[in-house]
């Protein structure tokens, strides 16, 4: 059996190489995480959003300045995985508009 010619698929998604990929199987690199974390040092809350969250998770942790180095280390209290980074942006400013509020800890489940 041959393969159809990329030009004929039935769908209009970016060509990777020589495969095109579908939208419905998308790959997880390609969906944002939204994720709070807490420092386990100052009991600090941080929210943020990403597109790979293990490497952001190591960036905090190994933090040489800023925030992250001041209250590291820090413990995953919460995260989402979202297809869209407009939604991701979206939740992530929601969950700071709620930081420190009670509704955060009843919608996060965490305090």
């Amino acid at each position: 059996m041959l393969a159809q010619p990329v030009e004929q698929l039935p769908f209009k998604e970016k060509v990777t190489g020589s495969i095109p990929v579908h939208p419905i199987l998308r790959r997880r690199r390609d969906m944002y995480t939204v994720y709070v974390l807490k420092s386990l040092k100052t009991g600090k809350r941080y929210i943020g959003y990403t597109n790979n969250f293990l490497r952001r998770f190591g960036e905090h942790n190994n933090s040489k300045k800023g925030f992250g180095y001041r209250h590291q280390p820090f413990k995953v209290i919460y995260r989402k995985s979202v297809v869209e980074k407009k939604e991701a942006i979206k939740l992530e400013k929601y969950y700071k508009k709620l930081k420190g509020n009670a509704e955060f800890v009843k919608i996060l489940g965490c305090r």
